[in-house]
């Protein structure tokens, strides 16, 4: 048996193929294997994945007409034969070092049914990064059943639950609980998936260390668009909804964790709500802040308590309809971050970046 796999999802994206594959190669790993979903490029992506099988041993590859990225993953699981599993995306990277000794860190303890670490959003404008965020959950080691579920609300906002991609799972954890993506979801299906795959956890390991590095597409309005797609937003919500209320009942965890589902889900719901607004037209972004206002009438008013005073000023407006103030504080975001792209991208800003 393979000891790790690396399942990668290929959508037309052959040209960063190569780049991703020799980071994990460079990790010089022994018994791994590299699977690469093609699902259904519409360019030579399905090539280039073939022309790599027949050059290294290691990689396998699976055509498949396109299904999305959950079913690519999907496929992936069953056809994987590591003990380990890594999820990757085609056009991201990471640092090999840092991921050897975290792959090898869940090998030497069987008693670890996850490992977490780190990512670095690299934001590009013209092939130039202008903007790097890091984040991590601020802590290195163990972390016992008692433990990690008292911290799930800070791990959520250090993005420690959000991506499959920075994260080590056991095969045998997810074949046993017939655990797959949500292929009805095209967003935090990766979440969903996390908090079922962490009801089934007792012992997990989290590390510091930034491994995964995100290549943040150009177009920051991407999300909410996608989002536009979703007619109604509690739809999407009620999906991590049931995940994280899966999560409590098979632990059996006590009051304070439905605390902290509601302090998730308000959370996540602000965030798709702002994100949906940023794209949105008046008709819409009245109908977003209806059906928020309704989802909130359910939600205990200790789930606001973890919101920054910005969060409460812009929930406040979603919940009263101010629709002027939602569109100003769009144009003051838009403008915002038109001047950081300008500056970042200074010959004098990058000197002074470079030299530090």
């Amino acid at each position: 048996m393979k000891s790790c796999s690396f399942i990668i999802p290929v959508y037309n994206c052959g040209g960063c193929l190569e780049g991703c594959i020799a980071g994990i190669q460079a990790m010089q790993l022994e018994q791994y294997e590299i699977i690469l979903i093609d699902d259904g490029s519409g360019d030579d992506s399905g090539v280039i994945c073939d022309r790599l099988a027949e050059r290294f041993d290691e990689i396998r590859v699976f055509h498949q007409e396109n299904q999305g990225v959950s079913s690519a993953r999907n496929r992936g699981i069953e056809m994987a034969e590591g003990e380990l599993i890594v999820f990757l995306d085609a056009d991201d990277t990471m640092e090999p070092e840092k991921l050897r000794r975290l792959i090898h860190t869940m090998e030497d303890d069987d008693a670890l049914d996850l490992l977490i670490y780190g990512i670095s959003f690299d934001y590009y404008h013209h092939g130039k990064c202008y903007r790097r965020d890091e984040l991590a959950y601020p802590e290195t080691g163990q972390m016992p059943l008692e433990k990690w579920t008292k911290e799930l609300l800070q791990m959520y906002q250090h993005n420690a639950l959000s991506s499959s991609c920075t994260k080590i799972f056991r095969k045998s954890i997810i074949t046993s609980n017939q655990l797959r993506f949500n292929q009805k979801m095209f967003l935090y299906e990766d979440l969903e998936f996390v908090l079922r795959y962490l009801a089934c956890c007792k012992t997990i390991y989290n590390s510091e260390e930034i491994a995964y590095l995100y290549h943040q597409q150009e177009d920051e309005g991407n999300a909410g668009r996608r989002l536009l797609r979703i007619d109604h937003l509690p739809d999407l919500i009620s999906q991590v909804e049931a995940a994280l209320w899966d999560l409590i009942v098979n632990l059996n965890l006590d009051a304070n964790a439905e605390h902290t589902a509601n302090a998730i889900l308000t959370q996540l719901y602000l965030t798709l709500a702002q994100q949906k607004i940023a794209v949105a037209d008046r008709r819409q972004i009245a109908q977003i802040c209806q059906e928020m206002s309704d989802w909130m009438k359910d939600r205990p008013d200790a789930a606001l308590d973890s919101l920054s005073d910005e969060s409460r000023d812009y929930l406040e407006a979603v919940m009263n309809e101010r629709i002027n103030w939602l569109l100003e504080n769009r144009r003051y975001t838009a403008i915002r971050h038109k001047i950081a792209v300008f500056v970042k991208n200074m010959p004098l800003y990058q000197r002074l970046k470079q030299s530090r």
